[in-house]
């Protein structure tokens, strides 16, 4: 609901039916990737990586050897402390290799939307590069690992799969495709580029959701269809009274149940009870597993949790699943979900569940689910959110979250008061006692009184030793002592602040 909401909307997240062959027909590359692993092609090339170890495929047109070899040190004198750098170099029979140590962690090679979380997060800062360049007729293929000094036996493995197993498609196997710009209609910013394959269409836009501002998107074409959807469950609810407030894609609506998950599960069972609601098909769940993700994606959504509520807890969960519908239909779904839940002990309790999921959606006849998993390996690696826009979008969220924060933090309090002062009236009422305060001088006294009684309480004026109680609204006793200048108390059983 805070910050790491917004934070998972940033992450990028894939997925495939066995989570790691990751095959891109937009892009033209196969690959088994290590679980925690990502890929994505940027401005440098094709990145691989888990975060803290990183696998950069480039090309590029024929040159001389020394002038590549020159932009590679100067590159890593960037990438260094003060341009410092130790390197060796060797001749092969298809190119050179290059290594250099030295470097400092490449942040360069992060998305800029992952960049502006990693200000609390502790990586290495020691790193050490080995540059391959293989040579062709006519371009050079350059094959460049970075890694930690100290690199792990089993980071060492990982590597090794990704470099073992990473092939090229033919051009006659990749798909054409366009970038569609979606703008956020709030301030006229470019919010993201999204790629369209030849043969999909798009539909999508910027939504203000809640407390954050974000993208939907849907790619659909016949084999099949892509999509990413919002979706935001706002549950309180006062003694025996619930209200819920169900929100997707932007549009509202009132459910008749509150919403409340309790288990991991759930949020996968309600994403499929919303569909069946739109789409009429029944679906079953022919698994549910957790969803694979990097130990620095770990690492930055740990640093950015915010502290639980008072009588509350975060939630995070993070799932994937495959589901068949009736008519042979497979849907592969993958689901983001941050919140917080509390509840209010007392006379009269008080409860909350507050949910922001992101769910991303293949679903597409069984012979077309690889080739659609191959479109959306290429849809995600393309998808270029606008750094700028999306630094905007944090801070509208976080002063919108500001302000409801203390909101929550003015209703906790209020209902914790309430609590208590209907607590405290209960017990004075089966124990047939009461308070009374002198409005004169603030001294707040506590009495015996019947339950069933309905008199008042007056006090002497002089000594003001003698309180009288009993005294009923407009009878002759009260008459006698206002005349003789006797106080009427205040009274209230739960007592004062």
């Amino acid at each position: 609901m805070r910050i790491i909401s917004l934070l998972f909307l940033c992450l990028a997240f894939s997925f495939a039916l066995d989570l790691q062959v990751r095959k891109d027909l937009l892009n033209g590359y196969q690959v088994e990737l290590p679980s925690g692993w990502g890929a994505k092609m940027d401005s440098y090339g094709l990145v691989l990586s888990d975060g803290y170890s990183f696998v950069l495929i480039r090309g590029g047109s024929k040159r001389d050897k020394k002038e590549l070899i020159e932009t590679l040190v100067k590159e890593a004198r960037l990438l260094s402390r003060g341009g410092q750098i130790r390197a060796a170099y060797k001749d092969t029979k298809n190119g050179a290799i290059l290594y250099m140590e030295g470097l400092q962690y490449p942040y360069a090679f992060l998305e800029p939307n992952m960049q502006m979380y990693m200000y609390n997060v502790s990586v290495p800062q020691d790193y050490r590069t080995l540059h391959y360049l293989l040579s062709s007729n006519k371009v050079w293929l350059l094959v460049s690992v970075y890694m930690p000094s100290g690199v792990s036996d089993s980071m060492k493995e990982d590597l090794k799969k990704v470099l073992s197993t990473i092939t090229f498609l033919p051009a006659s196997q990749r798909l054409p495709w366009r970038y569609q710009q979606i703008t956020d209609p709030y301030n006229g910013m470019l919010a993201v580029k999204i790629p369209v394959p030849q043969g999909f269409s798009i539909k999508g836009g910027v939504i203000d959701q809640g407390t954050k501002r974000w993208f939907v998107y849907r790619l659909d074409s016949q084999k099949g269809s892509i999509s990413v959807d919002l979706i935001d469950i706002n549950t309180q609810g006062v003694g025996g009274n619930a209200m819920t407030v169900l929100t997707i894609d932007g549009s509202s609506s009132r459910q008749p149940q509150p919403i409340c998950f309790r288990s991991e599960e759930d949020p996968v069972y309600f994403a499929l009870s919303i569909d069946k609601a739109v789409s009429g098909k029944n679906w079953n769940i022919k698994y549910i597993k957790d969803l694979p993700e990097s130990s620095l994606s770990k690492q930055i959504e740990e640093s950015t949790k915010p502290p639980p509520m008072p009588s509350g807890r975060s939630v995070s969960i993070k799932k994937y699943f495959l589901a068949e519908s009736d008519d042979g239909a497979l849907w592969l779904g993958a689901i983001r979900l941050s919140g917080s839940e509390y509840f209010q002990g007392g006379i009269v309790s008080s409860y909350g569940c507050f949910y922001n999921m992101t769910l991303r959606s293949i679903k597409a006849k069984k012979e077309n689910m690889d080739y659609m998993l191959a479109v959306n390996g290429g849809v995600e690696s393309l998808t270029r959110v606008n750094p700028e826009w999306s630094l905007h979008t944090l801070r509208v969220f976080t002063e919108r979250n500001r302000r409801i924060n203390q909101m929550v933090r003015e209703m906790l309090k209020d209902s914790q008061e309430f609590n208590s002062w209907m607590s405290k009236s209960w017990a004075n009422v089966l124990s047939d006692q009461t308070y009374v305060r002198d409005p004169s001088t603030g001294e707040v006294f506590r009495l015996y009184k019947n339950s069933w009684e309905t008199g008042e309480f007056w006090r002497e004026p002089v000594f003001q030793d003698v309180i009288l109680g009993g005294v009923r609204e407009g009878s002759k006793l009260q008459e006698l002592l206002q005349m003789e200048g006797w106080k009427k108390l205040e009274e209230s059983i739960g007592g004062f602040k």
